[in-house]
């Protein structure tokens, strides 16, 4: 019998700037927890993280793998239905503004110039906005989807020698999306079966001893597999696994997905190297903001921001203790 793949009703609301899901690819930049640490947190204490390429019959195939690249996945029984929330990375986004007299063609070699001079460096210009015939501002990307906070500041130098920017912002896009499917209290839904698999599936309900009976779904042609007790998520991927590999049956599901975007958005050229307060200077405090936050970060949150000027040793491996030092090292001229 021929396996029938997953189908999906799809509706979809944007919530923030549209988004073209087909851009992502299997190389995508995995999420990273950065500026959206509360409501990383907020994910991790109201939902379950599901490991969903536990399905074989399988979420990670066809319509749903397109759309969720290198995500991760929290679900909930919330009304009678499962909620999936995907967290998805887009490309690191250098956005410039420039001086004037500056058009596409410039910011094109310019781009090539500094990727000559940082041999391992791939970045491209990517789109430019135009006033009146004049460059206003462009975006610079990577081909590998991601500029490092050291390349950025890097970046924003160099533009800086060259008498180019007027303004950088360093911009690394989360985007939350957020799903509804299977309008049913257990993931086993199929809405699709003719009569005579109908029966085969209650067949082999009963012909296996399992657990679990075949209920009608509010008067519609769809069936749930429901169990005759309480079973845990990971227990119904399992049934959802067998019924799929030895029927062919593969659960139906109905998406409404809306999309939100979570941006962090640092300012390169404004920012002052060390300054994790953000009082527009280098002090001890600094040093102190930072061990603070390394020590109690539930206490003491540095914004994206903050976070970006206190990576000061360069080597951009994050806020640590080592960042601290070299600020006290720095402002005692030891370094």
């Amino acid at each position: 019998m021929k396996k029938r793949l997953i189908t999906a009703a799809l509706s979809m609301a944007v919530a923030a700037a549209s988004l073209s899901f087909s851009a992502f690819s299997s190389d995508a930049v995995p999420f990273t927890e950065t500026s959206s640490t509360s409501f990383y947190k907020n994910l991790k204490e109201n939902y379950m993280e599901v490991d969903f390429s536990m399905f074989r019959c399988s979420l990670t195939e066809g319509t749903f793998r397109d759309y969720h690249h290198d995500s991760l996945y929290f679900g909930r029984t919330d009304s009678g239905r499962y909620a999936m929330i995907g967290l998805i990375n887009q490309p690191d986004i250098l956005f410039v503004g420039c001086n004037e007299g500056f058009d596409s063609e410039d910011a094109e070699m310019l781009v090539q110039e500094y990727n000559e001079l940082n041999g391992s460096a791939d970045l491209k210009f990517d789109t430019g906005e135009l006033s009146d015939g004049v460059l206003v501002n462009f975006q610079i990307k990577s081909e590998s989807g991601e500029i490092t906070s050291v390349e950025a500041k890097d970046i924003c130098n160099f533009l800086k020698e060259k008498g180019i920017a007027r303004q950088c912002r360093y911009l690394n896009e989360i985007n939350l999306v957020t799903e509804s499917f299977v309008y049913t209290p257990y993931l086993p839904y199929y809405f699709y079966l003719d009569e005579e698999d109908k029966l085969a599936l209650k067949n082999y309900l009963k012909d296996n001893n399992y657990d679990w009976h075949v209920e009608n779904e509010d008067g519609t042609n769809g069936i749930c597999v429901a169990p005759d007790k309480n079973v845990t998520l990971e227990e119904q991927i399992e049934m959802v696994n067998r019924i799929y590999d030895d029927l062919g049956f593969g659960i139906d599901w109905i998406m409404l997905m809306s999309t939100g975007k979570i941006a962090d958005n640092v300012d390169v050229l404004g920012s002052v190297e060390g300054d994790a307060n953000t009082d527009g200077e280098l002090t001890l405090a600094d040093s102190i903001a930072i061990m603070q936050s390394v020590g109690n970060p539930d206490e003491y949150v540095l914004s994206v921001q903050q976070k970006f000027n206190a990576d000061f040793s360069g080597n951009g491996d994050g806020v640590t203790n080592m960042d601290a030092l070299e600020i006290q090292k720095k402002l005692l001229k030891l370094g």
